[in-house]
């Protein structure tokens, strides 16, 4: 395909592929609005649900103790799972004001949208530029990552 002036284009070539980044295709952008779309619209419409409340409890007893080593439930050690997600929601509680259901679900919003780019990103080194877009999408849309990829779970 043939490149505009500032060297974007379509689906580039294998030897295009060489000149220039992936992270310039208009493909790449399409799959971040559809993931914009799909995921950070409405995020806090649904009610918190599921192990939500208890992940969020964990990143506010670590904010309310200052220990962000050793993730605690009702002041006692809660080791179910590394602290990686509190973590995660305790970071995005820096950048919302305060810990609310934004910031809970905000962290898993984030590593879907970096997932879909990342399969768009692997996918161009071995298929064409359809068969990354389609892969990263079908990703970004199956039907268990619709409903787990909104919600502030370690899963």
């Amino acid at each position: 395909m043939q490149s505009t002036e500032d060297g974007a284009s379509h689906c580039a070539t294998a030897s295009d592929q060489r000149r220039r980044t992936v992270w310039r295709e208009v493909e790449l952008l399409l799959l971040v609005l559809l993931v914009l779309g799909v995921y950070f619209t409405r995020l806090t419409d649904l009610t918190i649900r599921g192990e939500e409340p208890r992940w969020a409890r964990v990143a506010q007893e670590m904010v309310d103790s200052g220990d962000y080593i050793v993730p605690r439930l009702q002041g006692q050690p809660f080791a179910d799972r590394p602290p990686l997600n509190s973590w995660a929601m305790v970071a995005a509680s820096k950048l919302t004001g305060r810990l609310d259901l934004a910031a809970v679900r905000l962290p898993s919003v984030l590593a879907t949208l970096a997932v879909t780019l990342l399969i768009y990103v692997y996918g161009r080194n071995y298929l064409s530029c359809a068969g990354a877009v389609s892969a990263a999408a079908a990703y970004a849309t199956m039907g268990q990552v619709l409903q787990l990829g909104r919600l502030g779970e370690s899963e």
